[in-house]
């Protein structure tokens, strides 16, 4: 009986293509997993700071429906906090707590954070909160609550 002889020459050189042809692959796909990741973790910051604004805006919302016996309009800026723990205060004085402890809130929760308070007319109110978001390309975002007492 004869042998055959078959060679093998081009099997290696072939499955070191196809090695590198999926190495490629995988690293593309992974990448895109990547890209993935963090425009997820950019939406869900935008996310978390749009819940903070609408939080606060109606955390407003309640102080002023509380205290209903005194004009919000222009106490937007309230530089000092009144001490209402140790005596009892007025209505205004009440309204500058409220406001001053919202602008606190404000610049803690969210970067740049400004809130302000309008009165369109007799008992209705918009409440516009304003920040800034780094990670969104239109930066200056901005969430209204309108309301009548």
């Amino acid at each position: 009986m004869s042998q055959i002889k078959i060679e093998k020459q081009g099997q290696f050189a072939f499955s070191l293509i196809e090695v590198l042809i999926a190495l490629f692959v995988l690293s593309t796909g992974l990448l895109a997993l990547a890209g993935l990741q963090i425009k997820s973790i950019q939406t869900s910051h935008h996310a978390y700071l749009f819940t903070q604004a609408t939080l606060q805006a109606h955390d407003m919302a309640e102080r002023i429906k509380s205290n209903p016996t005194f004009n919000y309009k222009n106490t937007n800026s309230v530089s000092n906090k009144p001490n209402c723990f140790s005596r009892a205060c007025l209505p205004k004085e009440i309204a500058q707590y409220d406001i001053y402890e919202w602008q606190q809130n404000i610049a803690l929760l969210l970067p740049d954070g400004v809130g302000a308070i309008q009165e369109n007319g007799l008992n209705n109110f918009t409440i516009e909160v304003n920040w800034l978001n780094q990670t969104d390309p239109q930066n200056h975002h901005s969430y209204q609550l309108e309301f009548n007492l």
